[in-house]
């Protein structure tokens, strides 16, 4: 078991790293920039324009997920070695 936590703790820092390299918090900040456009009263007026937020937006959006998925992953395998270290029966 040892040996997982310390695969678990590599895989915590590459997560890290990973959300700083792919700039996750500014993508969530661009997320709501751009959501906040859609909201505008005149934003269909500029069909392209329209069309190019919106596509842009479900990028970021697919990163955003891409991203979360990884990080779920990641916390489901830290549950998991809890739960085995706090089990009575070690052949689980």
């Amino acid at each position: 078991i040892e040996e997982y936590k310390a695969e678990s703790e590599s895989a915590r820092q590459n997560l890290i790293e990973l959300g700083i390299h792919f700039e996750i918090g500014g993508i969530e900040a661009e997320i709501g920039e751009l959501t906040q456009k859609t909201l505008a009263e005149n934003f269909w007026d500029d069909q392209d324009n329209a069309q190019s937020v919106l596509q842009q937006l479900n990028q970021l959006k697919d990163k955003i997920e891409s991203f979360s998925s990884l990080k779920r992953q990641y916390e489901d395998i830290e549950v998991l070695i809890e739960l085995y270290e706090e089990s009575e029966d070690p052949q689980l």
